[in-house]
């Protein structure tokens, strides 16, 4: 008998053993997907939700060796690494309407672009094709925080106020001015990272 009660208790033991380390390595996982897969942001405020879904496994625009770039080309540039594309859902509860901006934000430890030298200019997509929402814009951080409560430092590139429940698709493009003069054997990498700010009305 007291045998049997020495393999029960071993036997319990070592189930809590091995639970211990399943529960470990659930943990992990999650904790390294949340830390390298950051795909949602999310806003909700007053009866409406607001989300920002990336199109990928990244949440940035990232351009390495970036060359001068002329408007008319820039907009047209459609490889897959050198434009973003991401959507905003939005989710109306009680709210009649809810407003939002979109903005990005510079990585100043990658990005070595002076602001008055990087542009951006933004799409949204309509009946399968995207169409210009801004036209190509330098980057032009907020002096202060603005009224959604996007802080000084980032650039808001589009505003916008929905209705209703939708999902709306757009595609950021990023590119080198071509009034900037190329210093021998300069190599000029960028990144910014979209955000969103919204409020229901």
């Amino acid at each position: 008998m007291e045998e049997k009660e020495k393999i029960s208790k071993e036997a319990f033991i070592i189930i809590g053993i091995i639970s211990v380390i399943i529960l470990t390595i659930v943990i992990v996982a999650v904790v390294i997907n949340a830390n390298t897969k950051p795909e949602v942001i999310k806003e909700t405020k007053d009866g409406a939700e607001i989300t920002l879904n990336y199109g990928g496994e990244n949440s940035d625009l990232a351009l390495t060796d970036m060359k001068i770039t002329k408007n008319e080309d820039g907009i047209k540039i459609d490889a897959a690494d050198q434009r973003f594309d991401f959507t905003v859902n939005t989710e109306m509860f009680e709210a009649n309407s809810a407003e939002y901006e979109i903005f990005v934000t510079k990585n100043k430890k990658k990005c070595n672009v002076e602001d008055n030298y990087l542009i951006l200019y933004l799409e949204k997509e309509s009946d399968g094709t995207f169409n210009k929402v801004i036209d190509p814009k330098l980057y032009n951080p907020l002096k202060k925080k603005d009224k959604m409560g996007v802080t000084s430092g980032n650039m808001v590139l589009f505003k916008d106020t929905v209705n209703s429940s939708k999902a709306i698709n757009y595609r950021l493009r990023m590119w080198l001015s071509d009034k900037y003069v190329v210093k021998e054997g300069e190599i000029l990498n960028c990144t910014v990272t979209v955000g969103i700010k919204g409020e229901a009305k």
